[in-house]
Protein backbone atom coordinates (compact mmCIF):
# COMPACT_ATOMS: atom_id res chain seq x y z
CA UNK A 1 0.00 0.00 0.00
CA UNK A 2 2.68 2.48 0.30
CA UNK A 3 4.98 1.55 -2.74
CA UNK A 4 1.00 2.37 -4.43
CA UNK A 5 0.98 6.06 -2.81
CA UNK A 6 4.52 6.79 -3.67
CA UNK A 7 3.88 5.74 -7.32
CA UNK A 8 0.64 7.83 -7.58
CA UNK A 9 2.58 11.07 -6.00
CA UNK A 10 4.91 10.59 -8.86
CA UNK A 11 2.69 10.12 -11.20
CA UNK A 12 0.90 13.33 -9.93
CA UNK A 13 4.01 15.51 -9.63
CA UNK A 14 4.60 14.43 -13.24
CA UNK A 15 0.87 15.24 -14.42
CA UNK A 16 1.06 18.80 -12.49
CA UNK A 17 4.53 19.18 -14.23
CA UNK A 18 3.41 18.39 -18.13
CA UNK A 19 0.27 20.73 -17.61
CA UNK A 20 2.35 23.54 -16.12
CA UNK A 21 4.60 23.68 -18.83
CA UNK A 22 2.34 22.67 -21.52
CA UNK A 23 0.10 26.09 -20.41
CA UNK A 24 3.42 27.96 -20.12
CA UNK A 25 3.98 27.06 -23.58
CA UNK A 26 0.94 28.08 -25.63
CA UNK A 27 0.95 31.72 -23.55
CA UNK A 28 4.57 32.62 -24.43
CA UNK A 29 4.63 30.52 -27.99
CA UNK A 30 4.34 33.44 -30.84
CA UNK A 31 0.89 32.75 -32.57
CA UNK A 32 2.04 33.80 -36.26
CA UNK A 33 2.35 30.13 -37.34
CA UNK A 34 -1.19 29.12 -35.49
CA UNK A 35 -3.20 31.62 -37.19
CA UNK A 36 -1.82 31.32 -40.60
CA UNK A 37 -1.87 26.89 -40.76
CA UNK A 38 -4.27 26.23 -38.06
CA UNK A 39 -7.25 25.56 -40.52
CA UNK A 40 -4.85 23.68 -42.38
CA UNK A 41 -3.97 20.85 -39.38
CA UNK A 42 -7.09 21.41 -37.50
CA UNK A 43 -9.76 21.04 -39.95
CA UNK A 44 -10.86 18.13 -41.60
CA UNK A 45 -10.91 19.77 -45.13
CA UNK A 46 -9.18 18.65 -48.49
CA UNK A 47 -7.57 20.10 -50.50
CA UNK A 48 -7.07 20.47 -54.11
CA UNK A 49 -4.20 22.74 -54.67
CA UNK A 50 -1.28 23.22 -52.24
CA UNK A 51 0.73 26.15 -52.89
CA UNK A 52 4.28 26.62 -51.53
CA UNK A 53 7.69 28.98 -51.83
CA UNK A 54 8.62 32.33 -50.21
CA UNK A 55 6.94 35.60 -49.22
CA UNK A 56 6.47 36.58 -52.87
CA UNK A 57 3.63 33.39 -52.92
CA UNK A 58 2.17 34.60 -49.69
CA UNK A 59 1.34 37.85 -50.46
CA UNK A 60 0.65 36.93 -54.28
CA UNK A 61 -1.40 33.95 -54.06
CA UNK A 62 -5.17 34.13 -52.33
CA UNK A 63 -7.15 30.46 -52.09
CA UNK A 64 -9.93 32.30 -51.05
CA UNK A 65 -9.74 34.28 -54.93
CA UNK A 66 -8.91 30.83 -56.20
CA UNK A 67 -12.08 29.59 -54.81
CA UNK A 68 -14.15 32.42 -55.68
CA UNK A 69 -13.38 33.03 -59.20
CA UNK A 70 -12.41 29.56 -60.43
CA UNK A 71 -13.91 27.32 -57.19
CA UNK A 72 -10.44 25.76 -56.73
CA UNK A 73 -10.03 24.86 -52.94
CA UNK A 74 -6.56 25.58 -52.29
CA UNK A 75 -4.31 26.51 -48.91
CA UNK A 76 -1.46 28.62 -49.29
CA UNK A 77 1.90 27.04 -47.05
CA UNK A 78 4.18 30.06 -48.53
CA UNK A 79 6.03 31.31 -45.76
CA UNK A 80 9.19 34.26 -45.89
CA UNK A 81 12.76 33.30 -46.87
CA UNK A 82 11.20 29.17 -47.62
CA UNK A 83 13.87 27.63 -48.86
CA UNK A 84 13.84 24.54 -51.20
CA UNK A 85 14.80 21.76 -48.41
CA UNK A 86 11.82 23.74 -46.41
CA UNK A 87 9.30 23.83 -49.38
CA UNK A 88 10.30 19.72 -49.74
CA UNK A 89 9.83 19.37 -45.79
CA UNK A 90 6.28 21.35 -45.82
CA UNK A 91 5.05 19.29 -48.66
CA UNK A 92 5.86 15.91 -47.22
CA UNK A 93 4.29 17.15 -43.78
CA UNK A 94 1.00 18.36 -45.36
CA UNK A 95 0.64 15.14 -47.16
CA UNK A 96 0.40 13.61 -43.73
CA UNK A 97 -2.93 15.86 -43.07
CA UNK A 98 -4.16 15.89 -47.16
CA UNK A 99 -3.66 13.02 -49.19
CA UNK A 100 -5.68 13.89 -51.80
CA UNK A 101 -4.16 16.68 -53.59
CA UNK A 102 -4.13 16.92 -57.22
CA UNK A 103 -1.65 19.82 -57.58
CA UNK A 104 1.20 21.62 -55.78
CA UNK A 105 2.11 24.97 -56.95
CA UNK A 106 5.73 25.58 -56.07
CA UNK A 107 7.32 29.05 -56.08
CA UNK A 108 11.37 28.68 -56.86
CA UNK A 109 12.83 31.74 -55.84
CA UNK A 110 15.29 30.47 -53.27
CA UNK A 111 16.32 27.78 -55.77
CA UNK A 112 19.78 29.12 -55.83
CA UNK A 113 19.78 29.31 -51.54
CA UNK A 114 22.59 27.29 -50.58
CA UNK A 115 21.06 27.13 -47.24
CA UNK A 116 18.68 24.41 -45.81
CA UNK A 117 16.94 26.86 -43.85
CA UNK A 118 17.25 30.86 -43.95
CA UNK A 119 16.79 32.74 -40.50
CA UNK A 120 15.01 30.46 -37.65
CA UNK A 121 12.45 33.26 -37.34
CA UNK A 122 11.07 32.70 -40.78
CA UNK A 123 11.56 28.64 -40.22
CA UNK A 124 9.43 28.90 -36.78
CA UNK A 125 7.08 30.79 -38.86
CA UNK A 126 5.69 27.05 -40.32
CA UNK A 127 7.23 24.55 -38.18
CA UNK A 128 5.60 25.83 -34.49
CA UNK A 129 2.02 25.63 -35.46
CA UNK A 130 3.45 22.03 -37.43
CA UNK A 131 1.72 18.74 -35.01
CA UNK A 132 4.72 16.31 -33.49
CA UNK A 133 4.88 13.42 -35.70
CA UNK A 134 7.47 11.61 -37.42
CA UNK A 135 7.90 13.48 -40.08
CA UNK A 136 8.43 16.56 -38.00
CA UNK A 137 11.18 14.93 -36.28
CA UNK A 138 12.90 13.72 -39.87
CA UNK A 139 12.50 17.86 -41.10
CA UNK A 140 13.67 18.70 -38.02
CA UNK A 141 16.69 16.14 -38.23
CA UNK A 142 17.43 16.93 -41.78
CA UNK A 143 17.55 20.76 -42.10
CA UNK A 144 19.54 21.24 -38.54
CA UNK A 145 21.87 18.92 -38.74
CA UNK A 146 25.21 19.90 -40.59
CA UNK A 147 25.60 23.77 -40.20
CA UNK A 148 23.61 24.69 -43.94
CA UNK A 149 21.52 26.72 -41.55
CA UNK A 150 21.67 30.69 -41.96
CA UNK A 151 22.01 31.04 -38.40
CA UNK A 152 24.43 27.91 -37.38
CA UNK A 153 23.74 28.57 -33.75
CA UNK A 154 20.62 27.07 -34.45
CA UNK A 155 19.44 23.94 -32.01
CA UNK A 156 16.75 21.40 -32.95
CA UNK A 157 15.25 21.46 -29.78
CA UNK A 158 13.80 24.92 -29.84
CA UNK A 159 11.90 23.28 -33.02
CA UNK A 160 10.86 19.93 -31.60
CA UNK A 161 9.66 21.67 -28.54
CA UNK A 162 9.22 25.06 -28.88
CA UNK A 163 9.15 26.21 -25.35
CA UNK A 164 13.10 26.13 -25.18
CA UNK A 165 12.55 29.16 -28.32
CA UNK A 166 9.81 31.34 -26.35
CA UNK A 167 10.38 30.75 -22.81
CA UNK A 168 12.19 34.04 -21.99
CA UNK A 169 9.59 36.24 -24.15
CA UNK A 170 7.68 37.37 -20.56
CA UNK A 171 8.68 41.06 -21.36
CA UNK A 172 6.92 41.01 -24.75
CA UNK A 173 3.64 39.39 -23.63
CA UNK A 174 0.38 41.27 -23.95
CA UNK A 175 -2.87 40.33 -22.98
CA UNK A 176 -3.32 38.73 -26.74
CA UNK A 177 -1.03 36.03 -25.43
CA UNK A 178 -3.40 34.90 -22.63
CA UNK A 179 -6.45 35.03 -24.71
CA UNK A 180 -5.28 33.48 -27.87
CA UNK A 181 -7.79 31.66 -30.00
CA UNK A 182 -7.34 30.13 -33.78
CA UNK A 183 -8.93 33.24 -36.06
CA UNK A 184 -10.32 32.59 -38.85
CA UNK A 185 -7.62 32.73 -41.87
CA UNK A 186 -6.73 33.32 -45.75
CA UNK A 187 -5.79 29.93 -46.06
CA UNK A 188 -2.20 30.90 -45.65
CA UNK A 189 -1.93 33.61 -47.83
CA UNK A 190 -0.95 37.26 -46.34
CA UNK A 191 -3.31 39.15 -44.03
CA UNK A 192 -2.46 41.80 -46.16
CA UNK A 193 -4.14 40.47 -48.93
CA UNK A 194 -7.85 41.60 -48.89
CA UNK A 195 -10.35 39.51 -51.00
CA UNK A 196 -13.59 41.57 -51.45
CA UNK A 197 -16.64 39.15 -51.90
Amino acid sequence: MNMTKKILKIILIILIFYVTIFNLKVVFEKKDSYIKNSLFYDENSNYDVLILGSSLTQIAVSPLQLERDYEISSYNLANPLNTMALNYWTLVNSLDYNKDVKLVVLECSELSSEYKIGKNEYAHFYIDSLPFTSNKVKMINDLFNDGYSFNESSGKLEFLWNFFRYHNRYKELTNWDFKFVNLPTNRGASSAYVVNR
